[in-house]
């Protein structure tokens, strides 16, 4: 554990996930480049089947030189989103775009302890309200353990096929 998949991207993957879910992983490559000295993956790419069976794609690593978002990219029938660090964009494919930006830093780029504790306070306050009025809260464990079974799911897939 505390490879790339469980420390730097687990956030980016529950929020994939959550998007678009995920069927299975087709195919997996675990790798500990020769960039960082570390006793886990710092470079992981998977094939996976999406929740509605359109093919997906998963790349996290470590091992890129900072200064680059986090990003998540969806092709839907009528348009493109790419969520990159805070701003989402909207690509129609009849040619009109739209922009978002997010006032919360995500920890991007050469700092990566530089993000808002905000979504953290509320999924907290969240939890709190819950127990408090006896309510299931907004994420509940069994919805955060998906996410860790993928990794899971992953991670295997990855040790079933080492790279050459």
């Amino acid at each position: 554990g505390g490879g790339v998949l469980l420390t730097q991207a687990i956030h980016s993957l529950d929020l994939f996930r959550s998007l678009v879910g995920v069927r299975k992983v087709v195919a997996a490559q675990v790798v500990t480049t020769a960039i960082h000295q570390m006793e886990t993956e710092d470079f992981v790419s998977a094939l996976l089947t999406l929740g509605n069976g359109a093919p997906g794609n998963l790349m996290a690593t470590t091992a890129m030189y900072p200064g680059r978002a986090e990003s998540i990219e969806l092709v839907f029938t009528e348009a493109n989103v790419s969520l990159m660090g805070g701003r989402l964009q909207v690509h129609y494919h009849d040619g009109r775009s739209e922009v978002v930006e997010g006032d919360a830093k995500t920890g991007s780029g050469d700092s990566i302890m530089d993000f808002s504790p905000d979504a953290h306070i509320a999924l907290h306050r969240d939890f709190l309200d819950a127990i408090k009025n006896k309510r299931e809260p907004l994420v509940n464990g069994r919805e955060a353990l998906l996410t860790h079974r993928l990794i899971e799911e992953i991670l295997s897939a990855g040790a079933e096929n080492p790279p050459r």
